[in-house]
């Protein structure tokens, strides 16, 4: 189709469409004006519609999987629902559009400006953006795991309980953005300008931070589980309640920063620059026992227990066998005890901080005061238990099980379970400060 024959398309698309048709597949509408359009439901799949001006346009529940919108003008649309799977929307203008619950899986985005765009609890996976204009955005519930978002503009952009696990930011300007509740596991964020962000009970659980600005920065109990922040600098930031276990901070720079209540188990401190201005957690002590080696058999552990040493941290120990053990007030913190049997076992004002207990068995145990906060009791099964005045605040207990658990004055506040939690009867998690998540 030449240039001159796209007006006379556009006055036969809108006049097929008055009459009820939606399928324009794969239709040649570079250059088109289809500005304030009314085309809910419309197929443009595969179509053209390369400098296309869709400003204002209302797109609800439109099909433009795999459609060519290089350069296109969207700003101010409606793509409420609409299926950009595929699509390329190289260099488009898609200012102050909404795109709730759109699906741009796979979709090419690279240098559009989405600046105030509204795009909540839409689908991104694998898409790309990079060099995107997302200033003031909101991604809020978004989908988007594996996204390419390196150079990003996206100061003040709120990502509140987006997914964006496995994903690249190398080099985003993210300055004020909220990452509250967001899930940034395994992701790349190198690099980044994220002074003065704030992250609430967000999770960067082995993501990477090397040489990032994270001045001022909020992270308030963060799960910063073997994340990377060598040479970052931390100025001023606050990490209060944060789990930094086996975190690299080498060489960061945390003049000013706060750590109370953090958790530094097993982080990396060499070269760190750090001054009196530095406020550490209460329990932190510098140049701690580097000597100290953690059990490496269930026999090695209880034998040292009952030598009366109670600093049994770190012990790798999946699939241990400990029915009916005796480890009252031992620290068996950050531990990996995944399908372990722990059944009847006495662990009474136990440390199982951080530890990893993934389908383990407690049945009938007594865990009167065990500090389980930030540990992993997905799928683990705790019927029975006594689990009164124990802290599990921050614990993920996904698929877990604890029908006829005792659980009086026990501490939920940011646990984390699903609807294949099981629980005892009387216990209202949600009131008691635990955190419903579908996944």
């Amino acid at each position: 189709m030449t240039q001159n024959d796209t007006p006379s398309a556009v006055k036969g698309l809108l006049s097929r469409y008055g009459e009820g048709e939606r399928a324009f597949e794969e239709m040649a509408l570079d250059g088109a004006i289809l500005s304030r359009a009314l085309l809910m439901d419309a197929s443009f799949a595969g179509a053209s519609l390369i400098g296309a001006d869709l400003s204002g346009a209302n797109l609800t529940k439109a099909n433009l999987v795999q459609a060519l919108l290089e350069r296109a003008k969207l700003g101010t649309a409606t793509l409420v629902r609409a299926n950009l799977t595929g699509a390329n929307l190289s260099g488009a203008d898609l200012h102050r559009a909404c795109l709730n619950s759109a699906i741009l899986s796979n979709a090419t985005i690279d240098g559009a400006d989405l600046t105030g765009c509204i795009v909540k609890s839409a689908r991104l996976f694998g898409a790309s953006l990079k060099g995107a204009q997302l200033s003031g955005c909101t991604f809020d519930g978004a989908l988007m795991a594996g996204v390419n978002m390196d150079g990003v503009e996206a100061s003040g952009a709120s990502f509140s309980n987006a997914m964006i696990n496995v994903s690249s930011l190398v080099g985003a300007k993210l300055r004020e953005a909220d990452f509250s509740g967001a899930e940034l596991d395994r992701s790349n964020l190198d690099g980044a300008d994220l002074r003065d962000a704030i992250f609430f009970r967000t999770s960067l659980d082995r993501a990477s931070l090397r040489g990032a600005q994270l001045d001022r920065v909020r992270f308030i109990e963060c799960n910063l589980r073997n994340a990377d922040l060598e040479g970052a600098c931390l100025s001023g930031a606050e990490l209060t309640g944060s789990n930094l276990f086996g975190t690299n901070l080498k060489g960061a720079d945390v003049r000013g920063a706060e750590f109370f209540g953090a958790r530094l188990v097993k982080a990396g401190l060499e070269e760190l620059i750090s001054d009196e201005s530095t406020r550490w957690p209460s329990t932190f002590q510098s140049g701690a026992d580097e000597k100290y080696e953690a059990p490496r058999t269930v026999g090695e552990l209880v034998e040292r227990y009952q030598q009366g040493e109670k600093r049994l941290t770190g012990a790798v120990l999946p699939g241990a066998r400990l029915v009916g053990a005796s480890l009252a007030a031992a620290d068996l913190s950050g531990g990996n005890f995944e399908g372990a049997n722990f059944g009847q076992a006495h662990l009474v004002c136990t440390g199982l901080r951080e530890a990893k207990l993934l389908r383990a068995s407690f049945l009938e145990a007594n865990m009167s005061e065990v500090d389980l906060s930030a540990s992993d009791l997905g799928g683990a099964r705790l019927c029975g238990a006594r689990l009164d005045r124990a802290n599990l605040s921050g614990a993920d207990l996904r698929g877990a099980d604890l029908r006829s658990a005792s659980m009086k004055g026990a501490c939920l506040e940011g646990a984390i379970f699903n609807r294949a939690t099981r629980w005892p009867a009387g216990v209202a998690p949600k009131r008691a400060g635990a955190v419903e998540k579908k996944r």
